[in-house]
């Protein structure tokens, strides 16, 4: 029996049940394979962070948060959630009795995972300026209740916006919060974040893998900022308990079949970004369209400005129908695969 199947307490008869694709790494390269997904995750973060000599960038790989990325940083989980799950949690192992600001609106299970562990969430739904307004007044008084973290998503899912992450840095920086960014929608490879955040959540489920036969996540964690520190060393020594925060609960199947796939990501995330465009451009200007969420035209240029030289705007769109029975009509004459989530 493989070392990996003992290692997991698999029997051989439940290892064969599904075939593996042929090119995946074998059984007994497991670690490898995480290696391996974890170097390719640095490797497109890196890639959002301008060059060197390029004077106009904002932050070009010779800054600190650039140079101190490598995979200790990356913390695989069996999926995105998951992985929002834990450091939520271990903020409010540090910090008790405090909510989340959640910034913008989410994916529903994010927001309900901020509202049902810990202490809860403040929802600014909008994540418009003046609700960033609120916020800063909000932080300023001391008579309001002490913040746990910020959280927000670039860009958001489903209403694909943008939200302000320079002000949210500043605010967290001049508050002493840590800024949590989920930036699953693609924002993580087409967009220079890193720099901005504590911690980077990424759902692997999706463009990362790309085949939607697989599930994964991670944290990315900017050890630089204060409480990234913080929460690498929550995960790597002390959670909270005396152990270490993290624990890696992946399923080695998953991580070989993700490794596999993930090897072609940075090729297939440059024809997404030209079909999305591509189709977004054409239902926009289609006379039975009667809107188009994407961030090319949701950000009024914010997007633009944290985009990476040759980034696109991501895979994900949303498009409202003049009525119920013409989204109906869409729903049921589109010839693809349907699910509730575009993982």
């Amino acid at each position: 029996m493989p070392d990996v199947l003992l290692k997991h307490n698999i029997s051989p008869e439940a290892a064969t049940r599904q075939t593996l694709p042929a090119d995946c790494l074998p059984e007994d390269q497991v670690d490898k394979a995480k290696q391996l997904i974890k170097q390719r995750l640095v490797s497109v973060i890196h890639a959002t962070y301008g060059d060197a000599e390029d004077a106009s960038a904002e932050f070009t790989r010779q800054h600190p948060s650039a140079l101190a990325l490598n995979e200790d940083n990356v913390h695989l989980y069996p999926g995105g959630m998951n992985a929002l799950f834990h450091v939520h949690r271990l903020l409010g192992f540090m910090e008790t009795e405090r909510k989340t600001v959640c910034y913008g609106f989410p994916y529903h299970d994010s927001l309900r995972m901020l509202n049902e562990v810990g202490s809860g969430s403040i929802f600014l739904g909008h994540g418009s300026e003046e609700e960033l307004d609120e916020l800063e007044k909000r932080l300023a008084d001391p008579a309001q209740e002490r913040i746990l973290s910020i959280f927000c998503e670039f860009p958001s899912n489903p209403l694909l916006k943008t939200p302000n992450i320079r002000r949210l840095r500043a605010l967290a920086d001049q508050h002493d919060i840590p800024l949590l960014i989920d930036a699953s929608v693609g924002g993580f490879s087409n967009c220079l974040l890193f720099p901005y955040a504590d911690v980077m959540i990424v759902s692997l489920t999706k463009l990362f893998s790309g085949s939607s036969d697989v599930m994964g996540g991670c944290l990315v964690v900017n050890t630089t900022r204060s409480h990234g520190a913080r929460l690498q060393h929550a995960l790597n020594v002390d959670g909270g308990d005396g152990r270490p925060g993290y624990e890696d609960t992946t399923w080695w199947e998953d991580m070989l079949v993700l490794e596999r796939h993930c090897r072609t990501f940075t090729e297939r995330e440059a024809r997404i970004n030209k079909t999305a465009e591509t189709i977004c451009d054409y239902l926009r200007a289609h006379p039975k369209v009667a809107a188009v969420y994407y961030p090319k035209y949701t950000s009024d240029g914010a997007y633009d400005s944290y985009k990476r030289q040759g980034g696109g705007y991501g895979c994900l769109f949303s498009l409202v129908l003049p009525t119920p029975e013409a989204a109906i009509t869409f729903h049921d004459e589109l010839l693809c695969s349907k699910g509730t989530s575009f993982g």
